[in-house]
């Protein structure tokens, strides 16, 4: 009987005790956030891509985020964005890998020749000592370019692995 008590008093205390782990876990993501310094651009805008809150020390992100455009059943990539802390920031196709590498929380993102409208940017994550993923998202609003210009993409690039540089022209 004693044996049997001591045994559920330990059962309950290590599930008491993953409890507040898991909902520690789940606060320090609840608490992350995703910034942009603009949410108001034009294709060909550089933003600034901000992570804030408790635990972005302990994330493992690449210099990679995606532009995303809604659908009907949720969201889908149509661009990387892709900045390694040197040059310009490049586009690139939706399908390119992205690396998880320890990465500044703050990036530089350029926004593709895309149709005026809301979009997201998206950037994945690790916490660090965890193989489960965590994506942080922020929407911005993609406003039309002037009379007269187009959306488009300039052929020619200084990086030479990306789609060109964007601008309404």
């Amino acid at each position: 009987m004693r044996r049997m008590l001591i045994v559920s008093i330990l059962s309950s205390l290590a599930t008491l005790g993953c409890g507040h782990q898991l909902s520690a876990a789940k606060s320090a993501k609840s608490e992350l956030r995703l910034s942009v310094d603009d949410s108001r651009v034009l294709p060909g805008d550089v933003v600034e891509v901000s992570v804030h809150g408790a635990g972005m020390n302990r994330l493992i992100g690449g210099p990679d985020s995606y532009l995303e455009e809604r659908t009907d059943g949720g969201w889908r990539p149509l661009y990387v964005l892709h900045w390694v802390g040197v040059d310009e920031p490049s586009i690139r196709g939706p399908n390119d890998d992205v690396e998880f590498v320890r990465v500044g929380t703050r990036i530089a993102a350029v926004v593709p020749p895309v149709e005026p409208g809301k979009y997201r940017i998206a950037r994945p994550f690790r916490m660090e000592g965890s193989a489960k993923r965590l994506k942080l998202t922020k929407e911005i609003n993609v406003e039309p370019c002037s009379m007269g210009t187009t959306p488009q993409f300039i052929p020619g690039s200084a990086l030479g692995d990306d789609l060109g540089t964007p601008a309404c022209r």
